[in-house]
Parts: structure tokens; sequence; C-alpha cells
């Protein structure tokens, strides 16, 4: 059964958290035979698969125009009334009322052509209007915790051990709150990204998928609001998240049902700040259950792109805070190894007894300093009394295996994470709310993390 993406260049459908102080009560397919325009939901979301950094399409921008307009080749052929392909029993069925016609020729010419959903004149993605001349849909969490619950039926694994055993309640209720002001003030910035899902308005899909990413602040969309979080916001995609335009952590088997949504299983990673320090969270078997609700109702979004086709409408809202809603995953030590333990358990009141070192303001893991690892696999007390942390082993074996292996500290209490355990995880419960939010392009550091034909200028891919 085809995904609906499509890889660039070719003709046949190809197929958390930021913690403040830690603790405690304390202190193209390019050209293709068929494409669906907007119905009532907005048309049929193709996406596109990865593709590799070398592939090229057939209207991408010369290096040298930039963000210029695309001129269509005139050595295509004719394909104003082109066949129309016939859907799999399980595909979304287009508005039979509107002719289907391929917008592949003509996308990127400036012009929403019958079949586009919306033409910003280039092939880029990450931009508003993807490569193919369809909707990017995103979504940005604006909540984001760490349960104390066990984690829903849904979950591969559903222990929870980072929240139910590991971390304490108590702890939760001092890291949770710092972690939502990262959230609020723009620091942290978690992304949904939907592809091929035929309902834009949220109502009813099958076999879409969703990445996961992060991104910081467009500033020239102006000043973030000091009550934080606003809907149709922009953003800049991180390039370490993505591939030539799409998320390299993709979660597959989307299914949406009236509104009730779901994803996965897959292995995401997911940026957040832990303890006022960057920390990449590698997820195995995550999964997402949600709603879209109906209330806001779904709309036409605002740019970018700077127009989309008439009719086109998308949801506003995403919702999984609810019993049996959430991200479930298996949050891997060999991650977690590389945080820097939160500097508010190395010193002060809220200084564990156990005697952890600080690696010191964004500085990563090093042999003479500690990692959240540590702690966990350690634990930590407060005054030796107050349980902050329970010293707790990874409860999901590594990948290929059936068994737990035992993590020790040695020296400095540090944790050496054999090579055999690095998949070994910690399974872990997070439950968030998001609104509909808008790329406008990648930041970069060098031409080289930018799309093909686009350069990096003043740290923004264009």
């Amino acid at each position: 059964m085809s995904n609906g993406r499509r890889v660039r260049g070719l003709g046949v459908a190809c197929g958390f958290v930021g913690v403040g102080a830690l603790l405690v009560p304390l202190g193209g397919c390019g050209s293709s035979t068929s494409s669906a325009p907007p119905d009532g939901g907005g048309g049929v979301d193709s996406g596109k698969a990865p593709a590799d950094a070398g592939t090229t399409d057939a209207h991408v921008h010369d290096a040298s125009t930039k963000d210029s307009p695309v001129t269509p080749d005139t050595g295509l052929a004719d394909v104003t009334t082109p066949p129309v392909d016939a859907p799999p029993p399980d595909a979304f069925e287009p508005d039979a009322s509107i002719p289907q016609v391929d917008a592949g020729a003509s996308c990127g010419n400036g012009v929403i052509d019958p079949g586009e959903q919306c033409d910003d004149g280039n092939h880029y993605d990450l931009d508003g209007c993807d490569s193919n001349c369809r909707y990017e849909m995103i979504t940005r969490m604006t909540s984001i915790s760490i349960s104390s619950s066990a984690g829903p039926a849904f979950c591969v694994h559903g222990e929870n051990a980072l929240g139910t055993k590991a971390i304490t309640k108590l702890a939760l209720g001092q890291l949770n709150p710092p972690l939502q002001t990262d959230v609020t003030n723009g620091t942290v910035n978690v992304f949904t990204q939907f592809f091929s899902l035929s309902s834009l308005a949220g109502v009813s899909s099958t076999a879409f998928e969703i990445g996961v990413l992060d991104g910081t602040l467009d500033p020239a969309k102006g000043t973030w609001p000091t009550a934080g979080n606003p809907q149709d916001w922009w953003f800049l995609a991180d390039p370490t998240a993505v591939s030539n335009g799409i998320p390299t952590g993709i979660l597959g088997g989307g299914e949406l049902a009236n509104g009730a949504l779901s994803a996965g299983p897959s292995t995401v990673n997911v940026d957040l700040t832990l303890g006022g320090s960057a920390a990449t969270l590698t997820m195995r078997d995550a999964k997402i259950v949600a709603d879209i609700p109906t209330t806001p109702a779904p709309d036409a979004p605002p740019p970018p792109p700077a127009a989309v086709a008439a009719g086109l409408v998308t949801f506003q809202t995403l919702v999984a805070t609810g019993t049996n809603q959430g991200l479930c995953g298996d949050i891997t030590v060999q991650s977690l190894a590389q945080i820097p333990v939160p500097s508010a358990l190395t010193t002060g009141t809220t200084k564990c007894s156990e005697g952890y070192t600080y690696c010191g303001a964004n500085m990563p893991v090093g042999a003479s300093c500690n990692s959240l690892l540590d702690v966990l696999v350690g634990g930590c007390s407060i005054g030796g009394i107050i349980a902050a942390v329970n010293a707790t082993q990874p409860d999901v074996p590594p990948s290929g295996s059936t068994t737990v292996q035992a993590l020790t500290a040695g020296t400095g209490h540090k944790v050496t994470v054999p090579a055999a355990a690095e998949t070994e995880a910690y399974s872990a419960y997070l439950q968030f709310a998001a609104n509909r939010a808008h790329f406008t392009a990648e930041s970069c550091t060098a031409m080289t993390t930018c799309q093909t034909g686009q350069t990096c200028t003043s740290g923004i891919c264009k």
C-alpha cells in the first residue's frame, strides 16, 4: 500500500523537555500523473520522501537565482488533460466535481493552477508550500509535560519508568513548570509535520505520516508575544532535524477517524532543553495519539504561503492531554548519556547528596562531569533525606534483545554504556497540546545544510 509520498525528480508515486531547575521542593516526486485538488479539508497533502542530498528536481532553482521563480520546462509533454490514476482501495476519494489535473509541470510558476494547493514560485520545502505545491501542515507544541502516570494501552512499553519510577512526583512538580516556561517563551519548539494527510480539515484519513522536528523563531515575524504560544507564528526549521527539506524522524502508519489521530511506532529525535542545556532525546517505538478538535473550526490558513487554493481549510489545534492520549516512547540510554546533569543537582540547597559534578554552562558531558543518565542510575537524594530521583535501571532491552543489561556507575558516579546496550531505554510518557504553525525556511551555518539550489545567507537558507 503506497503511503502517497513522492521522491523529487521521479515521475511516479514513491510510494522534552526543557528542564529549568530539575528538582525539588527546595529551592517531487516532481511531476506525477495524478494530484487531488482541495476538498473541504484541503485536498491530498502528498508530501514526499527524503531525497538523496545529490538528487535534484527537474524544476529546481539554479543556485545563482536563489528564490527566484522557476520557468517550467517547455520540453515537457502537454499535461493539461492527463489520465487520472485509479486510487488504491484505501485512498482518499477526491471530489468528483473538480477536474483532476496534474500540477507537476506548472508547479513553481507562482500561480495556483488546477490541482495545486499553493504555489510560491519555487520547488523548496519548509517554506509553507512544498516542492510539489502542497500546503505544509505544521503544528507546534504549546504545552509539554512528563506524566507521572503509567502510559496508556497504545504505548509499546507503557510502564513509563522515567516518570513513575525514576523521577519522583515531588521532582516532577518542580520539573514540569520550568519546562512549560521554556515552551511558552519560545525556547523549546517541537513541531509535527503531516505528510499525505488527505483531510487537512482533520476529519478522516489513512496511511499518512507525521514528522517530528524542532526549530527556532523566525525574526522576520517580529517580537514573540509575552503571553507566548501564539497560533500561526513563523519558525525556522533546524537543519540537523531534516534531510533535503524532509524531517529525518517520521512516524508512519497514521490513522485519523472523526478527528481521532494515531501514528507510529517509529524512532524519532525530540530536541528539548533539560536543566537549561540543549538535549536530543532519541525515542524508540514512539507513538502519538491525539484529537483534532472541531472548535476552533478549520479555516483558511494565513501566510505563508502567500495564498492557498480556493476552498482550502486546515485544522487549527491538536490535543494530546486526555487520559489515553500523548506521546509514548523509549528514551535510549545513549542519548541520556549526552545530557549534562542539571546544575541545580550539583550545588546549593537542591544538591544531590551523591555528589555529581556539573559540566559547566553550555558544555557537553565529558570524562570529568556527570550526565543525566548517571543521575538516573545512581539516584539523587537531597540532604540524604528527600528522594528526588530513585536509582532506576532501564526497563526496555536493547534493539534485537530480550534482556535488559544492568548499568553500573564507576569512579565519579560515571556510567559507561556498553556498545551492545546503547539502544537500551527508559520507557516514557509525555502529554502535549499544539497550535497550527508555519515554517518559512531553514536556519543554517553553511550552504551544505540547505536544500539543493539554496544558499546560506545571514543564517537562513534562501
